[in-house]
């Protein structure tokens, strides 16, 4: 009786481990895409700069697709394509990954601690070369902290965690007027900086347009994305002379819009 219960829990562990062995073979990365995307989400065809499905597979190949850590994944593309942006990775069961990756745009420049710094439209570093050539967006006097981590290809880290929320802030306001206004690239014909400033206890973020115009949000933290919509909307109506420089147009915390003119 002993003999045919070990028998049986043998023959149960060598079936057990013939399925982890079939598992882990099936799902042995082998294939890869490379999925290029414009910055509304739709899927582009590629030309000869775009990075390489089997350069990029045979970083990965074997790996198990199950266990495969995407943010890692993405991390390690990120700093080895710095002119792109690898926004996902998907898995497709058994053995392939696509590789999503857009276009990286430098969109934003600013200067702390005697160092100047380039970041794209996501908020990732970009080198000095791949800037050139392209109208920046100044963030000078926008951060109160130093700079943590500035690798290209990786997200800024600042030392504050309010710097951190001002860049959100931004990149949302960006992303905002792009979806209804403008192209991203076309983004610095209307934005020129930004201020972040305190006033009778309101905090308020200020966009400074390139007529030298102030769009003030009264609270970025609450409900941004709307607000936005309506003081830019404001700002570009046709039938007002809103873009000069005496302008100051002011949406409050409800969603209020008036202006000084």
């Amino acid at each position: 009786m002993k003999n045919k219960k070990l028998l049986i829990v043998c023959i149960v562990l060598a079936t057990l481990v013939a399925i982890v062995v079939l598992m882990s073979a099936l799902t042995s990365l082998s294939q890869c895409a490379v999925l290029l995307y414009d910055e509304s989400g739709v899927q582009i065809a590629g030309d000869d700069t775009l990075p390489k499905a089997e350069d990029i597979l045979a970083k990965y190949k074997g790996k198990n697709v199950v266990f495969l850590d995407k943010q890692e994944v993405l991390d390690q593309l990120n700093l080895a394509y710095p002119t792109w942006h690898f926004i996902d990775v998907v898995k497709q069961f058994p053995n392939k990954i696509d590789v999503c990756v857009t276009k990286r745009l430098p969109l934003f420049v600013f200067s702390l601690s005697n160092k100047t710094y380039y970041l794209d439209s996501k908020g990732y570093v970009v080198d000095e070369e791949s800037a050139q050539g392209h109208t920046l967006i100044s963030l000078d006097n926008v951060f109160g902290g130093s700079v943590t981590k500035a690798q290209v290809g990786l997200y800024i880290d600042f030392s504050l965690t309010a710097d951190d929320a001002k860049l959100t802030y931004v990149l949302q306001t960006v992303s905002t007027v792009w979806r209804l206004y403008y192209d991203v690239s076309e983004i610095s014909q209307l934005v020129k900086g930004f201020q972040f400033t305190t006033e009778n206890g309101q905090y308020k973020m200020t966009i400074i347009t390139n007529a030298q115009a102030k769009l003030v949000v009264i609270s970025p933290d609450e409900d941004l994305e709307e607000r936005i919509l309506k003081v830019v909307s404001v700002y570009n109506n046709p039938e007002k002379d809103f873009q000069n420089s005496s302008t100051i147009i002011t949406v409050d915390q409800h969603g209020n819009v008036k202006s000084n003119n």
